[in-house]
């Protein structure tokens, strides 16, 4: 096997054409870049999340403007990690085998392709986006009137995001290897 693997890469060298060996590693390499981008993106947010449960975010903020301001900027902060995470694992299912068709036959049926796979989760990211608009604005519903809407509706934003990173983290995990 090795030698057939040195004589494709031989041929392939000689015609100036990366080797699929070649294409391989270069695919792997780009993969375990982007698994440790979803990792940072994600050990960054909860961190973010356990020193916000401990009453660290916007220790300063001390009348109503100030707490709107400081999570408006928190919220700025989740949507970036959030954004690198979710990229980076959509990056990861674009990498999937060296052809779009690129499917496999297993114990109960055949694979799905690049393009199924990509459309799938843009098609979750998109229901989870109506899904977490429609709950931010009932809960701002809920509390409009007061200055608590503005506040409380930011902090279902930053919860929500928080909640899809670690939903995403799990269904993922097979994809994320960390």
């Amino acid at each position: 096997m090795r030698i057939a693997l040195v004589a494709l890469a031989l041929c392939a060298a000689m015609r100036g054409q990366p080797s699929q060996l070649e294409r391989q590693t270069a695919i792997l390499a780009e993969v375990g870049r982007l698994q440790a981008q979803a990792k940072a993106a994600y050990e960054r947010e909860m961190a973010r999340e356990k020193a916000a449960e401990a009453g660290v975010t916007c220790p300063s903020a001390n009348d109503t403007g100030a707490i709107i301001r400081c999570l408006a900027g928190e919220i700025s902060t989740t949507r970036a990690n959030f954004r690198e995470f979710a990229g980076a694992i959509r990056s990861i299912l674009s990498l999937k085998g060296a052809d779009a068709k690129d499917t496999v036959l297993g114990p109960t049926g055949q694979t799905s392709s690049r393009e199924e796979d990509l459309k799938a989760f843009d098609d979750a990211a998109s229901a989870w986006e109506k899904f977490s608009n429609a709950q931010c604005d009932a809960t701002y519903r809920f509390y409009r009137g007061g200055s608590m809407g503005s506040i409380q509706t930011a902090t279902c934003e930053l919860l929500l995001l928080g909640s899809r990173m670690r939903d995403m983290n799990y269904l993922y995990a097979g994809l994320l290897l960390h």
